[in-house]
């Protein structure tokens, strides 16, 4: 996956992009589905990531879900790789990634 299925940002636009089957998340994402899954109980189709039909919440994005558990994975990942604690830092992520995308080396 070269971009983020949630918002459609391309790999060299986010910090971190964690791709499932067929489809990918960025960390920006995975800390908006963060906030907007905590508490929320409701049952929904299955997550398009590990396709476990929960009876927990999911955030959606069109037809794309994202279930609670992958989203703890996902935001682990980004803990473990980065340092990012997206349930914390959700608010000042969009700064965190602009550091990051300052700091980052030049591909090549």
């Amino acid at each position: 996956m070269t971009a983020c299925s949630f918002c459609a940002r391309p790999r060299g636009d986010v910090r971190c992009l964690i791709a499932g089957p067929g489809v990918a998340i960025c960390d920006a994402c995975v800390a908006v589905a963060a906030r907007v899954v905590r508490g929320a109980e409701d049952a929904t189709p299955p997550c398009s990531f590990c396709r476990a039909q929960r009876a927990r919440s999911q955030h959606t994005e069109g037809e794309l879900r994202i279930c609670n558990v992958c989203i703890d994975l996902c935001a682990e990942m980004l803990c473990e790789e980065y340092g990012l604690d997206v349930f914390r830092a959700a608010p000042q992520l969009p700064r965190a990634i602009a550091r990051s995308r300052n700091s980052r080396p030049p591909r090549g």
